[in-house]
């Protein structure tokens, strides 16, 4: 049986769609545990109301935590051999369950990744760049030596590290969750989704097909880049979790070395965090850009020199910024992007 567990908070307007779409699967063996974060919306309403007709419903309510104690919960109430994660404003279409479940029997793998697309406004997109087939041990080994976290494209992974649009066995799951932290409000899927690459050794990548697809629905809401002011808080405990996670698999340099590179590219999307908040000031980024060097990642690795390709002028400058680490540099560079900011908005 697979439990599929979706997070619900503030997500009514999406909600039902969702909802129906996995009870539109054409494998019918799985029970869907809706979790409801401590919603304020009509949330619960919807749940209630799917639960009281089909029995493979299992609602479940909790004091607002967060997306990681949501789904944490979640999986605790869960009995399935097979886990699926939704998010709650995305959908799947028909034979998502079953085709991911035919090939992990098929090919006896525990891990599976769907067909993934993007829905802006009513275009849909495939999004997924991996090569669809079987990955057995040898080409496993190779995809994870060189691909786990970066392929020279700029916050774009060639495995994509996201907990849904995947079937994954509940052993591995369960494995792996030590490296989850609740606290995580920013870059959580990472910090399951990686240790899991590293402790399998062969996956499945379903081919493109809109049937068989996982659909990510990007929110015109959630185009507009807020400020977060919990993201670098949330980042250094991703990444601290992921170096853990690194060692206790006797990670290799390589690995390590694309592990650094996430980070600093992670640096790099909180300075320009930073630069939203109405507070932000140069003296500011340069405490953070303190912070962002005296990381336990940081130290060990700021002699290594390494390249971050196809970043783009903006990000290679505040990487400049940060490997100086120069106060000068700083108050130029903060002044730069904070014009950049207010032309675009």
């Amino acid at each position: 049986m697979i439990s599929v567990i979706v997070p619900i908070y503030n997500v009514e307007k999406y909600l039902d769609h969702c909802i129906q779409s996995i009870l539109k699967q054409t494998y019918k063996d799985f029970e869907l545990i809706l979790v409801n974060d401590g919603s304020p919306d009509n949330s619960e309403k919807i749940c209630k109301k799917y639960e009281a007709i089909d029995n493979r419903i299992k609602y479940l309510k909790k004091k607002n935590g967060g997306l990681v104690s949501a789904w944490t919960y979640g999986l605790e109430h869960s009995k399935g051999k097979y886990i699926c994660f939704i998010d709650p404003d995305d959908y799947v279409e028909a034979n998502h369950f079953k085709s991911m479940y035919d090939a992990m029997k098929k090919y006896k793998v525990p891990f599976v990744i769907a067909p993934t697309y993007e829905l802006r406004e009513k275009n849909i997109i495939y999004k997924l760049r991996l090569k669809s087939g079987y990955y057995d041990a040898s080409k496993y080994k190779y995809l994870i030596q060189h691909h786990i976290l970066n392929d020279d494209h700029f916050q774009d992974r060639l495995i994509p590290p996201s907990r849904w649009g995947k079937l994954i066995r509940r052993d591995y799951v369960l494995n792996n969750i030590q490296y989850t932290d609740k606290r995580m409000t920013y870059g959580e899927d990472l910090s399951l989704i990686i240790p899991i690459l590293l402790n399998i050794d062969r996956c499945y990548v379903l081919r493109e097909n809109l049937n068989d697809g996982y659909i990510c629905r990007i929110r015109e809401d959630s185009m507009v880049q807020s400020y977060d002011k919990n993201r670098w808080k949330s980042s250094k405990i991703v990444y601290q979790n992921l170096t853990t996670a690194f060692q206790d698999y006797g990670a290799t340099s390589s690995q390590f070395e694309q592990l650094y590179i996430d980070y600093l590219i992670a640096s790099i999307v909180n300075y320009k965090n930073e630069i939203k908040s109405s507070e932000a000031s140069a003296k500011k980024l340069e405490d953070l850009v303190y912070d962002i060097r005296r990381q336990k990642i940081f130290i060990q690795n700021k002699s290594n020199k390494v390249r971050i390709k196809n970043s783009g002028l903006v990000n290679w400058i505040i990487l400049l910024n940060i490997r100086k680490n120069n106060k000068l540099l700083n108050k130029v560079v903060f002044s730069l992007c904070k014009i950049g900011y207010r032309i675009k908005e």
